[in-house]
């Protein structure tokens, strides 16, 4: 008998839907089997998951309040459940309609969190307890895999898009080869989105070349704020796109050069599509679930130990957005120089540094005391030229794989000097290097191999070693290159 694994998921936002998808992917990989997902339609999930091969299928229900609604919902899910032949069925939520369900259709296995009265229900033994329902969703969900000895490794889930929808895409908006950058300029909670006047401004600071689109989504009923940027620029290659779907967007980012956006499920989605993503979050904690994800944060503030708020000193909630505006010249710079190197062959070593700089500024006030930044730059190399970005991937590999992993924190050191009259750059972080492991590909190691061989040839050199209790990666670039 061929009987279904289902994972109900009931909450309404986008964004906290993204947040829980490596969740049901994992789900799929223990059972080894295709999953039936129930969730509200707001998720958007058939658009989203419509390309995953790890869901057999998903419907929709609405989760609303009142009695009647309890009832009517406890028979849907009863009906899918029969209908499905259903073996287990994990509930990734607190609420008991879907466990009445599921008892109702004799399923012997019902997980779910445990709190309130679901716990009457399900047939896990062990499970969260009421303090946990004030953690963050994602350590929530990863403590109770660990309750049912299933702990996942988590990571945001790759995203899938058909490739014709890209290509589409691709043809209609970058006809000659332009730079796309979209722009996410609300959020179902207002409060916590950007002004529309810091998005003009950094939009205006960013656009230093012709061959590149600003894009701007919104809901559709925050089209004008589009449209009020639009009017404040007084650009001609910036666009409204507010009317579009989901089912639409996600092939708009996916070609996009890099996402901005504010704190929001667009932020998520185009982070778990694979997308550069500068996430702004100015009225709320950041947190570090996505290497696609680079926050914007204010400098001002505590946060809540048990909310994504931001308190001022009596310990109220701080909902101002406006604070992150003190990035925005540090993340301007970064990328209208990432846009305007990406162009060309080869920069200086003194345009890198500056790069790198304003990158870093941006990584010390996400991290704070966690990172400590050591450069250790000589004049005499400043002249010297290198492929662009080169250096800032490599700076970011170290914090990515460093300072980020490391509750303490660490420290990121950049030395340049002179080796018989060839540029030698040393960056140490703190960490350690795993020599077995799969190189990363993209504009990570393999990337950076490629690039200095088609360059140089045999005469440059790469390698990445462990010395002394950190990670050491050493670059040495021909001196033919100097200006």
């Amino acid at each position: 008998m061929n009987q279904n694994i289902f994972v109900v998921y009931p909450s309404a936002k986008l964004g906290d839907f993204i947040w829980h998808v490596p969740f049901i992917k994992h789900i799929s990989d223990i059972s080894n089997k295709k999953v039936i997902l129930i969730t509200r339609k707001s998720t958007s999930a058939h658009d989203i998951l419509s390309n995953e091969d790890y869901i057999k299928n998903i419907h929709y229900i609405p989760f609303k309040k009142g009695l009647f609604n309890y009832i009517r919902e406890i028979l849907l899910m009863r009906k899918l459940f029969r209908k499905f032949k259903a073996k287990e069925v994990w509930i990734l939520d607190k609420i008991s309609r879907p466990a009445i369900a599921a008892k109702l259709s004799n399923i012997k296995t019902i997980n779910g969190f445990g709190v309130t009265n679901q716990k009457l229900w399900i047939t896990n033994k062990n499970s969260l307890d009421r303090k946990d329902l004030k953690i963050h969703y994602i350590e929530r969900s990863k403590k109770f895999f660990n309750l049912l000895n299933k702990p996942i490794d988590y990571k945001f889930t790759n995203i899938h898009i058909k490739e014709d929808l890209i290509n589409i895409l691709k043809k209609e908006l970058t006809p000659n080869n332009e730079k796309i950058i979209t722009y996410g300029i609300d959020s179902s909670e207002m409060w916590r989105s950007w002004p529309k006047e810091y998005f003009s401004d950094l939009v205006l600071k960013i656009n230093k070349e012709d061959n590149c689109k600003h894009i701007l989504i919104a809901s559709p009923q925050n089209s004008k704020i589009a449209v009020d940027i639009i009017n404040r620029t007084k650009l001609k290659n910036i666009f409204n796109y507010s009317h579009l779907k989901i089912i639409d967007i996600m092939p708009l980012l996916k070609i996009s050069n890099i996402y901005i956006g504010n704190d929001s499920g667009i932020l998520n989605l185009s982070a778990a599509i694979g997308v550069k993503s500068i996430g702004i979050f100015g009225a709320t904690k950041s947190f570090n679930y996505s290497n696609n994800i680079i926050p914007v944060i204010s400098e001002e503030g505590e946060i809540s130990s048990t909310s994504d708020r931001l308190l001022d000193n009596k310990g109220k909630t701080i909902e101002d957005p406006k604070l992150a505006k003190e990035g925005i010249t540090q993340l301007s710079n970064v990328l209208r120089n990432s846009l305007l190197m990406g162009s060309q062959k080869l920069i200086s070593l003194a345009d890198e540094m500056k790069l790198v700089n304003d990158y870093l500024g941006l990584e010390k006030t996400r991290f704070e005391e966690r990172l400590t930044i050591k450069r250790n730059v000589d004049e005499r190399t400043l002249m010297f030229l290198l492929p662009p970005m080169m250096l800032q991937t490599l700076v970011e590999n170290g914090i990515k794989h460093g300072t980020s992993q490391l509750p303490e924190g660490g420290i990121i050191e950049i030395h340049t000097s002179l080796e018989k009259d060839n540029l030698k750059i040393v960056i140490y972080n703190s960490g350690v290097y795993d020599e077995t492991a799969k190189p990363e590909t993209g504009f990570g190691v393999v990337n950076t191999v490629q690039r200095l061989k088609l360059l140089y040839g045999e005469k440059a050199v790469f390698k990445i070693e462990n010395e002394d209790n950190r990670v050491k990666t050493l670059l040495l670039i021909p001196n033919e290159t100097i200006l």
